[in-house]
């Protein structure tokens, strides 16, 4: 989902895009867990910037599936790191896309205090720890907006449908984010490897919201309305794995090292509204 968004934004400001993965429509067909051939690829290429997107984020399947999500989520950054520092030019930025569920308990959560409930989110905490190359940026963020893959829905789409079917939906008013829009997060992603911000940050919007309160808020800002819906307190009894129910994380330290002043999620709800108007 972010790849589609990511890779027209970054060649939109004239960097050279190669995408690299096992799929067959990227640039270059390859295996990620070859270390071997990654270094070659790299002394190849010989690019400035490696950004890694490859992850298992399907919380449930992570809990049923432990090898495979340590093997996607942990092992192939901590390849990538180690091929980077085996290549020509050790020097080159790596930039790791993380998540929120690193965290639990009470929101306003900072970036050393680390307490998974999950697979998915110890697996994902994990390869951060493994990345050793020189110079790394981690990006523990959370992020909404259209999802440009055939076949793939995301929250925002599932709301919008839910909207327009009148299909019946249940929301939760006590599991709370600080996600942000997919192109404000691409343009952050620039911003990391313009001005060479390295270290672990979280990224997000600067204030939280419900999962409920922002499908009301996504629906009025279309003219809408959710009218076939159910508004309770989250319960994990239909799911596998257990989530953290405050996700919200602190971004100061992102603002700072940034210079500047995350967005306030309302706006940021605006921006996902005009994608879909």
């Amino acid at each position: 989902m972010l790849g589609k968004a990511l890779v027209p934004y970054l060649s939109s400001e004239k960097y050279v895009v190669i995408q690299a993965g096992r799929s067959m429509d990227m640039d270059i067909v390859l295996d990620v867990q070859d270390n071997a051939k990654v270094t070659a690829i790299l002394n190849a290429i010989k690019p400035d910037v490696v950004i890694n997107l490859i992850a298992s984020t399907d919380v449930d399947w992570c809990e049923m599936h432990l090898a495979s999500a340590m093997q996607t989520n942990a092992l192939i950054p901590a390849g990538i790191s180690k091929a980077i520092d085996n290549c020509i030019n050790p020097s080159i930025h790596f930039v790791h896309i993380s998540t929120d569920q690193v965290y639990s308990g009470t929101g306003g959560h900072v970036e050393e205090h680390v307490c998974p409930v999950n697979v998915y989110g110890l697996t994902k905490l994990t390869g951060e720890l493994m990345i050793e190359c020189a110079n790394y940026s981690i990006l523990r963020t959370n992020f909404f907006g259209k999802n440009l893959r055939e076949g793939k829905a995301s929250l925002s789409d599932w709301i919008y449908s839910s909207i327009n079917s009148l299909e019946p939906i249940t929301l939760f008013n006590d599991v709370v984010f600080n996600a942000v829009f997919i192109g404000t997060l691409c343009s952050y992603i620039n911003l990391f490897i313009q001005r060479k911000i390295y270290g672990t940050f979280n990224v997000g919007s600067r204030n939280g919201i419900s999962k409920a309160d922002f499908a009301f808020a996504f629906s009025s800002r279309l003219g809408k309305q959710i009218t076939n819906v159910a508004v309770r307190n989250f319960s994990s009894d239909l799911l596998i794995a257990k989530r953290p129910l405050n996700m919200a994380t602190n971004v100061k330290k992102f603002e700072t090292a940034g210079n500047l002043v995350c967005p306030d999620i309302m706006d940021e709800i605006r921006l996902l509204s005009l994608q879909y108007s």
